[in-house]
């Protein structure tokens, strides 16, 4: 499919930054489709030099809409500066809930969304349990990727969230005995949802 977009490779644009340069698409997938990492497609075998790398991942920046009219909404919030605000929440259990309110697969990707489609126009998610030492790696390259002359700028999250996973799948702080071309159960469940 990407190809006959035209994203037939890595961008011309390698500067390092992984900013305006890079095409963005962005997926809306419905039913059982919604439940894969799109974003993460692709043969990850490829050795990390490759200029010819076969992944979404080496040809675009993703991110996910529940709906093309959430997304023109978050697009739309995106343009005032009233809307540069953000929430994080970490929150592995809620007592009370059943199963002790653990998340399972499914609800992941509707909790991103939901933030969404609440007025965020940036979420960053998950769509599985991750591994806390990857997570700290992620959050710790999301937030310098962010970062400008001038503060963090939220506008660049799912250009950040993207720059953050590749050196991640690319072995950058994986932990000693894994392999980066076997453990994308590490990296792929990273997402950026709106504009």
């Amino acid at each position: 499919m990407l190809n006959e977009l035209g994203y037939d490779g890595v961008p011309a644009v390698e500067d390092g930054d992984c900013d305006e340069g890079w095409p963005r698409v962005w997926w809306a997938p419905g039913g059982p489709l919604g439940l894969l990492p799109l974003h993460a497609a692709g043969y990850h075998t490829d050795s990390a030099d490759d200029p010819h790398r076969r992944t979404v991942m080496d040809r675009i920046v993703s991110s996910y809409t529940p709906t093309v009219r959430s997304l023109r909404y978050a697009r739309e919030r995106t343009l005032s500066p009233a809307a540069v605000r953000s929430l994080i929440v970490a929150m592995p259990t809620t007592p009370g809930l059943p199963n002790h309110g653990r998340l399972r697969f499914v609800e992941a990707v509707h909790l991103t969304s939901a933030f969404q489609l609440t007025g965020f126009p940036h979420v960053i998610g998950t769509l599985w349990e991750v591994d806390d030492q990857i997570a700290v790696t992620i959050a710790d390259l999301f937030y310098a990727a962010l970062q400008t002359d001038f503060g963090l700028d939220p506008a660049r999250a799912a250009h950040a969230l993207h720059k953050a996973v590749r050196r991640v799948r690319d072995g950058h702080g994986l932990p000693a005995p894994f392999d980066r071309r076997r453990a994308p159960l590490l990296w792929a469940a990273y997402l950026h949802a709106g504009a």
